[in-house]
């Protein structure tokens, strides 16, 4: 007696093209990596047709599965989700990515250790030019949050300090700048460059304390008033700017050198300063070796 040829059912063929279309997907992003920023599409409308098709199938009246709207919903929908998903995060979100971060020069491992890294440039360079060559490449690639100094290290007043408690607070500390902070001490209000204001207070530099200069005299009239001198350290000082913490070193690094005060606040999602970033600390990173002189 004659046996008819077994046949795969189609709903069953539907279901195997689908998951090997996905399980092709997920190998191909895993080979790839973020290096390529490639993504297989051929395999993302296979699989992405295969599942639509089932739920179209699905709806025969002679569908033998059941529960029926597992078939023609659950399962197809589940099947799409799982690919798109797969595609945003794999094809599309790096994309995204990778246009606002910085186009950085990968970093060997001889770079890193101060080796040639085949450029001829660099072959002509001595053993600590090479590796502060390698220190300035390691700190491009950070965050602002890598480089700013903690709000503990740093000489700080609160807003309603005095002069004589700034000038006390620099002496102390041995910084030339003092942050201002307000009373929660979670906001950065500016600095107080303390040359500046010993030269203010001490050498008659009004303006330099923030004073408005005194109105000409009349002929004839009266002398003119001088204005008080600003005492508070919320009148001293001078905003500086503030950049997020996880934005990219090379952008903090440009305020910093356009902020025009030698100080910069790295803040939260919140706007609380989390510490500052000056180029003194970042001198002694690049060089390797603490610099004379005092803080900040």
């Amino acid at each position: 007696m004659p046996t008819a040829d077994p046949q795969l059912p189609f709903w069953l063929a539907l279901v195997v093209v689908g998951i090997l279309g996905f399980a092709w997907q997920l190998y191909r992003v895993g080979r790839l990596g973020r290096r390529a920023l490639a993504f297989p599409h051929a395999a993302f409308w296979v699989s992405a047709a295969a599942w639509t098709t089932l739920g179209l199938h699905a709806h025969a009246p002679d569908f033998p599965l059941q529960p029926p709207v597992l078939w023609r919903w659950v399962v197809p929908a589940g099947g799409l989700l799982a690919t798109a998903l797969l595609r945003w995060i794999a094809g599309v979100l790096p994309h995204l990515v990778a246009e606002d971060e910085p186009r950085l020069e990968p970093v060997s491992a001889a770079a890193e250790n101060g080796a040639p890294n085949g450029r001829r440039e660099e072959a002509d360079l001595d053993a600590e030019d090479r590796q502060l060559l390698g220190r300035m490449r390691a700190l491009l690639g950070k965050r602002a949050a890598d480089l700013m100094v903690p709000v503990a290290e740093v000489a700080t007043v609160q807003a309603d300090a005095d002069v004589e408690a700034v000038l006390a607070t620099l002496a102390r500390s041995g910084a030339r700048r003092a942050a201002v902070l307000d009373a929660t001490c979670t906001r950065s209000l500016g600095v107080i460059d303390g040359l500046e204001l010993v030269v203010g207070a001490f050498g008659g530099g009004d303006a330099a304390l923030g004073a408005a200069p005194p109105p000409p005299a009349t002929p004839g009239g009266p002398a003119p008033s001088t204005p008080p001198l600003p005492r508070r350290a919320r009148q001293l000082c001078r905003p500086i700017p503030a950049v997020p913490g996880w934005r990219p070193a090379h952008e903090a690094l440009e305020v910093l050198r356009t902020g025009g005060t030698g100080l910069t606040a790295i803040v939260d999602g919140r706007d609380r300063v989390q510490g500052f970033l000056a180029w003194r600390p970042l001198l002694q990173t690049l060089l390797g070796r603490p610099l004379r002189g005092g803080r900040l």
